[in-house]
């Protein structure tokens, strides 16, 4: 299977971010930091993902993408907009209701400006799990369906977090 990348660049005021082969929760904080910074400086006028290229996005990165749909409803009062041409990610998007707060558009993405990685961001293994965790409330925020479907892992990730900050207690970190 394909690695999974997130690249981007800003031309003319729009945010193209292209999503590549498997995108998993390894690339969390990383993707969590950017969509931080995205609006900091005030030259993002519009976002685009371009998923064309993706094969799999996990509930983390779908999380992920629900953040980065809300900050940019807040920010620019505007829908992202989703190039996905591939059925299985329509598909994917549509039963996780992102077809609610997503422009999709099905047709095939086309070559743009270089695009760039993201900026690598390392976090403890604590901050890492909050990331997922996060994401994962994110998701079951957008639908009943999917607040039953996340429920159990939103929970399993809370008792882990919990145990680590105990642990953490304990050892005087």
């Amino acid at each position: 299977m394909t690695a999974g990348k997130i690249l981007y660049t800003v031309a003319d005021g729009v945010c193209l971010i292209r999503m590549e082969g498997r995108v998993t929760y390894a690339s969390g904080p990383s993707f969590s930091a950017f969509i931080d910074g995205l609006f900091g400086d005030g030259t993002v006028t519009d976002v685009v993902v371009d998923l064309s290229q993706a094969v799999y996005l996990d509930s983390t990165t779908l999380g992920l993408l629900g953040r980065l749909v809300n900050a940019t409803q807040r920010q620019l009062h505007r829908k992202v907009t989703a190039v996905a041409p591939c059925d299985d990610v329509n598909t994917v998007l549509t039963s996780m209701g992102f077809d609610a707060v997503l422009t999709i558009l099905k047709e095939e993405g086309r070559p743009g400006p270089a695009l760039r990685d993201i900026p690598v961001q390392e976090r403890s293994e604590r901050e890492r799990a909050q990331i997922v965790l996060d994401a994962h409330r994110r998701l079951m925020d957008m639908s009943d369906a999917n607040a039953a479907r996340f429920r159990d892992v939103v929970e399993a990730l809370e008792q882990e977090i919990a145990g680590k900050a105990k642990d953490s207690a304990r050892s005087g970190e």
